[in-house]
């Protein structure tokens, strides 16, 4: 619990140190967002399948490439869809499926 209490407060000052102004934007955590989705490679699960690895890591992969792309696009799906090169309908439910927030 320590460890996560020390965490948060990392998270936290590097938002205000990012932070332009007053507030705290949900841009300001995105980069934090960013490196704890990277770290997350290092735990994927080893002492499960082949298939339990291969599926949590193209998880992730998934999740940082839509991610990147909604930033890209401002958050105008359509074009994301299209660099993607997906269909609307399936960056759509990936979006639910890995609850991306765009």
């Amino acid at each position: 619990m320590e460890g996560q209490c020390q965490e948060l407060e990392n998270c936290i000052e590097r938002a205000i140190i990012l932070c332009e102004g007053d507030m705290i934007t949900r841009d300001n955590l995105v980069l934090n967002r960013q490196m704890l989705l990277e770290n997350s490679l290092s735990n994927l699960p080893m002492d499960g399948t082949l298939e339990d690895s291969t599926k949590e890591a193209v998880r992730i992969a998934e999740t940082q490439r839509i991610s990147k792309a909604l930033k890209e696009t401002k958050g105008n799906k359509s074009r994301a869809s299209e660099l993607l090169q997906v269909s609307y309908k399936t960056l759509l439910t990936k979006i639910k499926e890995y609850g991306i927030e765009s």
